[in-house]
């Protein structure tokens, strides 16, 4: 499998205040772990079925790429985004120090994301930088929720954008009011090859061979608990 190097670098003399980008397999939420491998339901006459916690699929969308944080507590309440931390100032640069910013309304104007609010800008304070040829796919942390917000999806061309900083919006949970701390992850980032940005594909019907290796794959994985996680799982640890 190709490995692909990325780099994160911030903006200097902020290395010591910030929550950097990390792999998403090292920050599974609690619940997922508190999360029980099994369930009874009805559904099924009382037998047990697994749950989530045991589908690789869902577990390795979970892990892939990495996660940016939130750098700062936020309050949202009565209709008010406030934080009482900011990050360092940088000498020559005019990036803020908010951890978040807004978008007006009229910027999501008939769109599915016009919610008769603005939308949460948070703001990112790492420059992203890949090899050739490779693109940066953000979108909300995989599966997360439980987050009172949505961020929207973005791709940025990651070697030809290496020194920008990209931010990302989001859209409030309507009525939401409360604190989102710092360190809550706000957007995940997936390496995309460029050459799969245009992919081409073959519809039709199984041949005799392909046909085969379906129903052993079904029968394997009615048969043996864990089949996928041993035979087909990408993501590891």
């Amino acid at each position: 499998m190709e490995t692909i190097d990325v780099r994160f670098s911030c903006l200097p003399g902020m290395e010591h205040d910030l929550i950097a980008p990390a792999p998403a397999r090292q920050h599974l939420p609690e619940w997922l772990r508190d999360m029980p491998n099994e369930a009874a339901t009805d559904f099924t006459g009382g037998h047990a079925l697994r749950t989530l916690k045991q589908c690789p699929p869902f577990l390795d969308a979970m892990q892939a790429g990495f996660l940016f944080f939130l750098q700062a507590d936020i309050t949202i309440e009565d209709g008010w985004v406030r934080w009482d931390e900011g990050v360092p100032a940088v000498d020559d640069s005019s990036h803020p120090r908010s951890p978040v910013a807004l978008h007006a309304v009229e910027q999501l104007k008939d769109s599915p994301f016009d919610q008769g609010q603005m939308a949460l800008k948070f703001l990112n304070f790492f420059a992203i930088s890949m090899p050739p040829g490779w693109f940066a796919l953000f979108t909300h942390p995989h599966n997360r929720a439980e987050l009172p917000f949505q961020t929207i999806t973005g791709m940025v061309d990651a070697h030809h954008f290496a020194h920008g900083l990209v931010h990302f919006p989001a859209m409030l949970a309507v009525d939401f009011e409360g604190v989102i701390p710092k360190g809550t992850p706000v957007a995940q980032m997936v390496p995309v090859p460029g050459e799969q940005l245009k992919p081409t594909a073959d519809v039709g019907v199984m041949s005799e061979d392909e046909f085969r290796r379906h129903l052993e794959v079904s029968q394997n994985l009615r048969d043996e608990p864990g089949a996928y996680r041993k035979s087909f799982r990408l993501v590891s640890g």
